[in-house]
C-alpha cells in the first residue's frame, strides 16, 4: 500500500486541494484499467487529504535510467512505451488526458510490466469541453514537466488533449534511448523509430498521430522491423543554442 499527500506548504491552497480532488475522482474511474496503479481510498485526516493506492514494487523509469547514465536499447523503450499506449489509450476513451506523462510517472515492476503512475494534473471529461471547471488551471500557471511537455500545453494547460499526452510519450521514448529531448540526438535510434517519434512529437498536435493506438502500432511495425541502428549522432543546428 502506497500513501499520497499534499505537500505541506501546499495545503492551504484552493486549487491544489482542488487538484487533489480531482485526481481521487479520476483514478476511482479509471481503477479498473490494467496498467493504471489500483486505487484504494481517499481520507481526510488533520494532516489534510491523502489518497491510499497500491503499492508497485519497482522502480519508474527515471530512477532506472539514473539521469541519463543507464539507457535502453531503442526496441526496449519501445516495447515498454507500446504497453504505456495501451493503457493510455483506455484512458482516452474515458475522456481523461494525464497531462504528465513522463519517465517518473512509469513504474515498471519486477515482471517487466509498465504501471501509469501520478494523475494529479489530469484533465477530466465534462460537458463544458477541454476547458471546463473539471480542469482546475488558470491561464498563465505551467502545468506539467517542461521537458516532456508538448507546445500546446506549455502554451496553457487548458489546450491539452490526448495529442499532449502522445507528444509526452514519444518524447519519453526518446530520452529513454538517448538521454536527452527530441531534435538534439538520435544515437542508438534506427530510422523506422526515429521516423514514429518525429510524427509523435510534431509541433503541431494535428501532425501528431490521432490515437494511442495509432502510435502503438507504428510502434510495433518499428519493432517488428530488423533495422540495423545507426552508429552516428545527428544534431539539429539550431538544438544546442
Amino acid at each position: 500500500m502506497a500513501i499520497k499527500r499534499i505537500l505541506p506548504e501546499r495545503l492551504g491552497d484552493d486549487a491544489s486541494r482542488q487538484r487533489f480532488r480531482l485526481e481521487a475522482r479520476a483514478q476511482a474511474q479509471l481503477r479498473r484499467i490494467d496498467g493504471i496503479v489500483g486505487f484504494l481510498d481517499y481520507v481526510e485526516d488533520q494532516y489534510g487529504p491523502y489518497l491510499i493506492m497500491d503499492w508497485i514494487e519497482g522502480q519508474s523509469l527515471a530512477e532506472l535510467l539514473d539521469g541519463g547514465k543507464n539507457l535502453l536499447g531503442w526496441r526496449r523503450a519501445a516495447e515498454l512505451c507500446v504497453q504505456v499506449c495501451q493503457v493510455l489509450q483506455q484512458a482516452h476513451e474515458k475522456g481523461f488526458v494525464h497531462r504528465d506523462v513522463k519517465p517518473g510517472n512509469l513504474l515498471l515492476d519486477e515482471s517487466g510490466k509498465v504501471w501509469v503512475c501520478d494523475f494529479g494534473l489530469v484533465r477530466s471529461p465534462a460537458a463544458g469541453g477541454p476547458k471546463s471547471a473539471y480542469s482546475p488551471t488558470v491561464t498563465g500557471a505551467m502545468l506539467g514537466t517542461q521537458q516532456f511537455m508538448a507546445p500546446e500545453q506549455e502554451q496553457d494547460p487548458r489546450l491539452a488533449t490526448l495529442q499532449s499526452d502522445i507528444f509526452s510519450l514519444g518524447a519519453t521514448l526518446h530520452y529513454l534511448v538517448t538521454g536527452r529531448r527530441p531534435g538534439v540526438s538520435r544515437k542508438g535510434i534506427p530510422s523506422e523509430l526515429v521516423e514514429v517519434i518525429e510524427r509523435a512529437t510534431e509541433n503541431e498536435p494535428d501532425d501528431r498521430f490521432g490515437s494511442m493506438s495509432e502510435f502503438r502500432a507504428a510502434l510495433e511495425l518499428a519493432i517488428a522491423f530488423d533495422a540495423p541502428v545507426p552508429e552516428f549522432t545527428l544534431v539539429h543546428p539550431g538544438a544546442l543554442h
